[in-house]
């Protein structure tokens, strides 16, 4: 998919590192990119024959423990789209708190119901930036196919 290579080239950017962290991972190697000491990535439910040579952590963001306090990178890709209007800014502040860069995707225009499982479809730049504290150094909406997606970095407020 073309949107993780857009993801990929942002870590990349961005290492190298001593740390990256992945949110929601869902068993995407995204966390191997980039020159990083430490790899982390979390996921609500275990992995079968987790392919990374990252931590796996199990749990739900953002009440996740994590084993260190701050992050060079942190991805959250394809992820926000799914969570409730209400989830959405505890999950984003802790997204920020840990991150120095922070790199999100998600999908762009969408059309509502496309997906059963999104709950924040269409989204646009606008109501993209209005989930963020921080504002994107970077926005680009990648081209999948028929579907776009929107990738963003956020660097420190």
């Amino acid at each position: 998919m073309n949107y993780y290579a857009a993801v990929r080239e942002a870590i990349e950017k961005h290492s190298p590192g001593e740390s990256i962290l992945d949110v929601g991972c869902g068993g995407t190697d995204t966390v191997m990119a980039g020159s990083f000491d430490r790899r982390y990535a979390v996921n609500q439910t275990p992995i079968p024959d987790w392919p990374c040579d990252a931590e796996l952590i199990i749990g739900t963001w953002p009440e996740v423990e994590l084993p260190e306090s701050r992050f060079d990178v942190v991805t959250c890709c394809q992820v926000i789209e799914h969570l409730p209007d209400e989830a959405i800014p505890a999950f984003v502040a802790k997204l920020e708190a840990v991150a120095e860069t922070l790199i999100v995707s998600v999908p762009f225009m969408w059309p509502k119901g496309m997906c059963k499982y999104h709950r924040q479809d269409p989204v646009d730049e606008e109501k993209f930036r209005g989930w963020f504290s921080r504002q994107p150094g970077s926005i680009s909406v990648i081209q999948d196919g028929r579907l776009c997606r929107l990738v963003a970095v956020l660097g420190l407020a």
